[in-house]
């Protein structure tokens, strides 16, 4: 049986995500940002973020008792782990939240019964192509999934690496543009170019950034993510070279 680690803007509901905190109470998950950093009120993408996260929390409850048990048999199937491949994986409703994340992001409905099928697989490689300006990225995703009906692709972003000695970081990654379907367009065939403009990033020619790349399945349900260290390309001539990790 295939298994997998949640993975892409989500990892872990408990902790610290990006500029989030999570945590699980009796009354379902509670979602802060990191107050040590906290100089500035919250940006809209991280009300979105609060949002989604508090309308997946009121759905969960919603749900009948034979639903989130089949949830729970999902996670336990598909994810028995936890990203350290060493201790227990998330529960039904761990799984279910980050579910229903992607597809309030994707504007989307909300999922109801578990899916049954297993995660998607990651994508297989990532290539830059040349952009027209440095606010476009303009990339290349090769992956294995067939059919590809109803899966999209989150693709998230570093700013420019501008140390050749640093590489990107979980906490660099940021959806391409934004929280929303934007970053999330719909999977096509393999080897297919995705165009991104105005990206959150300016990346300018011949700079290091990171990309993530996760498939998600038309349930919600992510996939391993590929990453990345691309070398943006904006002028005519030859690609850059991409490193791969």
């Amino acid at each position: 049986m295939a298994t997998g680690q949640l993975s892409g803007i989500l990892r872990s509901i408990s902790g610290t995500i990006g500029n989030f905190n999570f945590r699980t109470t009796k009354n379902g998950i509670v979602i802060a940002d990191r107050p040590a950093k906290r100089t500035s009120p919250p940006t809209a993408e991280q009300l979105f973020a609060q949002s989604y996260f508090s309308t997946a929390s009121k759905q969960w409850k919603a749900l009948s008792k034979t639903q989130r048990e089949a949830w729970d048999k999902y996670a336990n199937d598909f994810f028995p782990f936890d990203e350290d491949g060493d201790g227990a994986g998330p529960s039904g409703q761990v799984v279910y939240l980050k579910a229903a994340f992607y597809q309030q992001a994707a504007g989307l409905p909300l999922p109801a019964n578990a899916p049954t099928a297993a995660p998607p697989g990651a994508p297989t490689a990532l290539t830059i192509q040349t952009a027209p300006d440095d606010t476009t990225v303009i990339v290349r995703a090769s992956h294995a999934v067939a059919p590809v009906t109803g899966h999209r692709l989150l693709v998230e972003i570093t700013p420019p690496i501008l140390s050749a000695a640093r590489q990107a970081q979980p906490s660099d990654f940021r959806a391409v543009k934004g929280l929303n379907a934007a970053s999330l367009p719909a999977l096509a065939a393999s080897a297919t170019n995705y165009t991104f403009a105005d990206i959150r990033f300016q990346i300018p020619d011949t700079t290091r950034f990171g990309c993530r790349a996760t498939i998600i399945n038309p349930q919600g349900i992510p996939g391993r993510a590929f990453q990345a260290t691309l070398v943006q390309a904006v002028t005519a001539g030859p690609i850059s070279p991409v490193e791969e990790r």
